[in-house]
């Protein structure tokens, strides 16, 4: 249980990048276009590094990991449903958000 949130970071930084193929068609997108949805989920990292600080003040460490488990589900929703780039680049953002945390 404790290399679960390893584990789960890996398949997060990993699963997107290297499936664009699969989601999207060849045309709809290029090299900048997946370099840009590969870092959505490394840059909104500090923003929950940050926001953790703030939820662990504020209801204790136990429940924060626990609060942080519904953005992640939700950005996961929104990638593996993705028909678009918004909301593929929305989905990455808010996982990278709960796996600052």
């Amino acid at each position: 249980m404790a290399g679960l949130p390893s584990h789960e970071f890996a398949i997060f930084i990993q699963f997107t990048p290297t499936n664009t193929h699969q989601i999207f068609r060849p045309t709809d997108h290029t090299t900048h276009f997946v370099s840009f949805t590969a870092s959505l989920g490394v840059i909104s990292n500090p923003i929950g590094a940050l926001l953790a600080g703030l939820l662990m003040e504020m209801f204790g460490r136990k429940t924060t990991v626990k609060l942080t488990s519904l953005p992640y589900i939700i950005g996961w929703v929104l990638i593996s449903l993705s028909d678009n780039i918004f909301k593929l680049y929305a989905g990455r953002f808010i996982s990278g958000v709960a796996v600052g945390t």
